[in-house]
């Protein structure tokens, strides 16, 4: 139980009486591994999803870290009803989410965000769950199948709103025993570790990535995804009793049973894949499975390939599409910005443009945007070689293009 400090002495007596009506009444208690939950949020965040029908579901989950996040200031400074409100709000929050996302008509999830976004009639907790119970889907199964958790999580709810309602004397703003503190306490920390385990399922809801890339077979098998997977960690402290439940609904095995059928990605690659490096002493091992790259690590690989000058590789009108290789640049700063690119765009002559210790060459290839990093200046048949990878490129795009045209085609004509 934190003290108080003794300052009404040293204040005026306006000062006092304001002090007297405002924070006496408090009590302030401190959480020492605060600083530990915060770092579990992360998890929660960097399991950004990239289902598009629901991109906006990643505000929701950021909302919810914040909502923890102010349970815990709340509480600290004695705000204890105010903390539990925020902790549940954490959890509906994240349920609204998993409702707007837990809808097969794409119309009626998309007109539900509307009335929600625009403060129309919006359906309340219970209608929300009362609703996804009918619809059958994703969230009616995982609800079925954790049903263990659905309970303790219901029975830590109704804890919560006996703080947030005021049922009891001991909900009220007097001075407390130590040993109502203490239970104070442990009701909080029961409550704030049940809502982070509950915001975890919910964004499962959305898709089941950050569980099913805990799994290294499938790790190895996706492509470069948004999402990041839980750590050993987070998984272990809140969701360890719930998780072999989770991974018996249909949802999680749709998605297993997805990626288990690709092919398995060498190390190679997949750090190509995955994080946009180019070991060039793999080029072997690359080429062998340089049909699981996408354009432009293909891109990537070629011009690490023929030029041993070249360090990194910049896609993008802004460079932001970064792949580095196992050549360590000259560069001195480091640092760049996308001003940087649009100079090395605009120079009158786009190869070997020095800049920072190192040099630049600006090329296209189909209207995108290469931005090439080498330590030394390229020589005539070097540049060469850089114009004959893009006029393939170029090529291969045009016949890719035209072939989508003749299929797309073909088939109004049979609409016709």
């Amino acid at each position: 139980m934190s003290e108080k400090p003794n300052t009404i002495k040293s204040l005026s007596f306006e000062e006092a009486v304001t002090f007297s009506h405002e924070e006496q009444h408090l009590t302030p208690i401190k959480i020492e591994n605060k600083a530990e939950y915060y770092s579990d949020l992360g998890d929660i965040i960097d399991s950004w999803s990239g289902r598009m029908d629901v991109i906006y579901s990643n505000k929701f989950f950021i909302e919810a870290k914040n909502l923890i996040i102010n349970a815990i200031v709340l509480f600290e400074k004695g705000y204890f009803d105010c903390a539990f409100y925020s902790l549940r709000q954490s959890i509906e929050v994240t349920l609204t989410i998993a409702y707007l996302a837990d809808d097969d008509d794409s119309v009626n999830q998309s007109e539900k965000h509307k009335e929600w976004n625009n403060k129309k009639y919006f359906p309340v907790v219970s209608r929300m769950i009362k609703q996804l119970k009918v619809r059958k889907l994703n969230y009616s199964d995982i609800q079925t199948k954790m049903s263990v958790f659905f309970q303790q999580l219901e029975k830590e709810m109704d804890s919560m709103n006996k703080y947030v309602h005021k049922q009891g004397y001991d909900t009220f703003y007097n001075n407390k025993s130590e040993e109502k503190v203490n239970e104070l306490k442990k009701d909080f920390i029961s409550s704030l570790e049940m809502s982070i385990s509950a915001i975890a399922i919910h964004r499962l809801v959305i898709d089941p990535l950050p569980l099913l890339l805990m799994d290294e077979n499938i790790y190895q098998k996706s492509g470069d995804l948004l999402t990041e997977p839980f750590s050993e960690k987070f998984l272990n402290k809140y969701l360890i009793n719930y998780i072999d439940e989770f991974k018996a609904t249909q949802l999680y095995q749709d998605y297993y049973d997805y990626f288990d059928i690709q092919e398995t990605k060498i190390s190679s690659v997949l750090d190509i894949v995955k994080n946009q490096f180019v070991n060039r002493d793999k080029f072997e091992e690359i080429i062998s499975q340089t049909h699981l790259l996408s354009l432009n690590d293909r891109i990537a690989v070629s011009y690490f390939f023929i030029c041993i000058k070249i360090s990194q590789i910049h896609i993008g009108s802004h460079g932001l599409i970064w792949y580095f290789s196992s050549t360590k640049s000259n560069r001195v700063s480091g640092g760049f910005n996308s001003q940087d690119f649009k100079t090395f765009k605009l120079a009158a002559n786009p190869i070997n443009q020095s800049f920072d210790g190192v040099f630049y060459s600006y090329l296209t290839i189909s209207s995108e945007d290469i931005f090439l990093e080498h330590n030394e200046i390229l020589d005539e048949n070097e540049i060469k070689e850089i114009e004959n990878i893009k006029l393939g490129f170029e090529k291969s795009i045009d016949e890719v293009n035209k072939k989508i045209e003749e299929i797309f085609n073909n088939k109004n004509e049979v609409r016709k």
